[in-house]
């Protein structure tokens, strides 16, 4: 499990994660929303393996049920393909300049889990991956900023309400941006998983 503190601002932070290609706009806010030596709840309030979720074949710009839960998808398509690193039988596919955007917001979120890598594709290029916050999915906040390696890793982020203008009551949506670039023929040459991802909320 890889724990960053990210209690600096991403002007720096982009300089870290740039040299995997183009990175993602990280949103309006400078600040990161990260506390260091701090665990996540066991108030799991969302989470997902994707292996019940609706097919979603293609990378076109379209939607995902996962039960209740809706997701918007954009250059991200849902994956099984033996170059997809995954823990069960799908994870999702992003590319460069993709999103994947949980369509449903959570009040009270401590923290965010997933694991990602860098998809076993050849010809693909390393790539960067940027979590989001927002109250409105106009305004989004980066919180973690990373550049995803060979194999499935876990990564989390706990937000640190004192960095922001809203405070724990708010209802945040979560998205996920995929970063990476083109070659010289103008093609997309990044691809990213994610997969378990778990949205968790404050012990009761």
């Amino acid at each position: 499990m890889k724990k960053i503190w990210l209690g600096f601002t991403f002007s720096f932070l982009l300089v870290l994660i740039s040299c995997g290609g183009q990175t993602p706009d990280n949103g309006d806010n400078g600040e990161n929303g990260f506390v260091p030596d701090e665990e996540l709840s066991g108030n799991i309030v969302y989470q997902t393996g994707f292996e019940d979720a609706a097919a979603k074949n293609s990378y076109a710009l379209g939607t995902m049920d996962d039960g209740d839960i809706e997701w918007e998808l954009d250059q991200v398509l849902k994956g099984n393909l033996d170059g997809d690193l995954k823990t069960g039988s799908y994870a999702l596919r992003g590319r460069y300049p993709g999103h994947a955007l949980i369509n449903e917001s959570f009040t009270g979120i401590q923290g965010i889990a997933f694991d990602a890598a860098h998809a076993n594709f050849a010809g693909t290029g390393s790539g960067n991956l940027v979590v989001q916050i927002s109250v409105d999915k106009e305004t989004w906040i980066g919180v973690l900023a990373l550049s995803p390696q060979n194999q499935l890793s876990r990564h989390e982020v706990i937000l640190d309400y004192n960095l922001f203008d809203f405070d724990v009551d708010a209802r945040l949506y979560v998205r996920f941006l995929f970063g990476g670039g083109e070659d010289a023929n103008g093609d997309n040459t990044t691809r990213i998983n994610i997969d378990n991802v778990e949205i968790h909320g404050f012990e009761d």
